[in-house]
């Protein structure tokens, strides 16, 4: 008859430990779902990336074969994401991304010849943008290629010797686009 007079309040003190218990659980599964997430949008900008890199080999590997269609002037930066969904590009599916992509002709160095060639060929250089989507993300990679030109080498005073393919890889901010 002593424990009267608490009236309910151990099982006052053992409901508010379970609500406290269950807020801890609820933070933590919103915590795990936040992760997940997290690692799922992380997974697909790896995808990404991959299927972007892909894409530009393939426009790498259609410039060694021949000039494209899509081959274009020197592009600003500010109308690159204009000129790359415009006609004028290229386009290409690649697994499930669809990409557009454009040749620079960047022109001719003719003091520059390609590095073990038995003649003196001179190199033209080009710049390949690519534009990857895939689920409404984007991704643009660009590279620079030295495509060797059969011409007659000018008169230079300094010749330099340089590679033939990809000179430069680079991942582009879409938002600056």
């Amino acid at each position: 008859m002593r424990y009267k007079n608490f009236g309910g309040f151990a099982l006052l003190i053992v409901l508010a430990f379970l609500q406290i218990m269950t807020l801890i659980g609820i933070a933590a599964l919103h915590e795990a779902l936040l992760e997940m997430k997290q690692a799922e949008n992380s997974w697909r900008k790896i995808m990404l990336r991959s299927q972007a890199s892909l894409a530009l080999a393939n426009a790498e590997m259609a410039l060694v074969q021949a000039l494209p269609s899509c081959l274009v002037p020197i592009t600003s930066l500010s109308d690159l994401m204009v000129t790359l969904k415009s006609p004028v590009a290229c386009v290409g599916t690649l697994q499930s991304m669809q990409y557009y992509y454009i040749v620079e002709d960047l022109g001719n160095d003719p003091c520059a010849y390609i590095q073990l060639s038995p003649t003196k060929i001179t190199a033209n250089y080009y710049r390949i943008t690519v534009l990857g989507v895939l689920n409404g993300i984007q991704i643009a990679m660009q590279s620079s290629w030295i495509k060797p030109i059969d011409t007659n080498l000018p008169d230079c005073t300094i010749m330099h010797e340089v590679s033939a393919g990809r000179q430069m890889l680079r991942t582009l901010d879409t938002s600056l686009l």
